[in-house]
């Protein structure tokens, strides 16, 4: 994947990573709703907990290589 590529979806690299934290934000509430619709149960949580963790160590690791992304 080239950054030519990236910029043939995306006018600059602002846009590429709203794109990328909003599909994050989107899994995030996905599993925050099925905690809260039902799915309330110590498994339930704990498994909720843990993505958690994993979708925020995978924002930051993000965010850190945005500066590192060429400019169009």
């Amino acid at each position: 994947l080239t950054a030519g590529s990236l910029y043939h979806h995306f006018p600059g690299k602002e846009e590429l990573l709203a794109a990328v934290l909003a599909a994050g934000l989107d899994q995030i509430t996905a599993s925050v709703r099925a905690v809260v619709d039902g799915d309330d149960s110590p498994a339930g949580i704990a498994e909720l907990r843990e993505f958690l963790a994993v979708a925020l160590e995978d924002f930051a690791a993000c965010v850190a290589k945005y500066d590192s992304l060429p400019s169009p």
